[in-house]
């Protein structure tokens, strides 16, 4: 007889996910930056467990749900970093921001610019160089732009239009060089890992 999924495993606990245990009660912010911690570490063991091995290929199939957890993760660390400078410099504002992670991308950067008179405004635009790169070069493959992010492309073939997404219809091969992916998300990650450690446990944290 099949059991319930939500249960513990009784033979073996390391066998058992804690959906709570990373999760604090009124502390939504943290929950935004949690979830992006799983996402975009979910998505690097995906592309280290193909470059280890990509016999069958199925790195063609596999790429969509990478890319689907690497993008998610850059939106949720966005809106938790957003969220965590709107704290900061008290414009009542609260959670901003939908999908667009262009717009996500700028609207971080405007926050920046407003803390502390825009002393990190430098340190921003360096340190996540490699974050602006993706964005652009990610939106420039989808034609994604401000009012439509296409960043639907990985979870469905066909945009709402019912029109096919671009590597459905361009007729030609679409690659990515998955030790690229992986080196640039590992920097991505310790981008959003020091600027989570400074804006929301150095800068918010320390006042609470």
């Amino acid at each position: 007889m099949d059991k319930p999924i939500f249960q513990r495993n009784e033979q073996d606990y390391t066998m058992t996910a804690f959906l709570n245990w990373r999760f604090f009660k009124n502390d939504s912010v943290n929950s935004f930056l949690k979830l992006g911690e799983g996402y975009i570490q979910a998505g690097l063991e995906l592309i280290k467990n193909l470059i280890n091995n990509n016999d069958d290929k199925r790195a063609d199939i596999y790429i969509f749900p990478i890319l689907h957890n690497l993008n998610h993760s850059i939106e949720l660390y966005l809106k938790g970093l957003i969220w965590t400078l709107n704290i900061l410099i008290k414009n009542n504002k609260g959670r901003e921001g939908q999908h667009n992670i262009h717009q996500l991308y700028y609207l971080l950067r405007a926050r920046i610019k407003t803390f502390e008179e825009g002393t990190h405004l430098k340190y921003f635009e360096k340190e996540f160089a490699p974050l602006k790169l993706y964005i652009d070069e990610l939106y420039s493959q989808t034609d994604g732009n401000d009012k439509n992010d296409q960043m639907d492309f990985s979870r469905y073939p066909v945009k709402t239009s019912n029109e096919e997404h671009f590597y459905v219809v361009v007729g030609k091969n679409i690659e990515i060089d998955l030790l690229n992916l992986y080196h640039q998300f590992e920097k991505i990650y310790q981008i959003f890992d020091q600027a989570t450690d400074f804006f929301y446990w150095i800068k918010l944290k320390k006042d609470q």
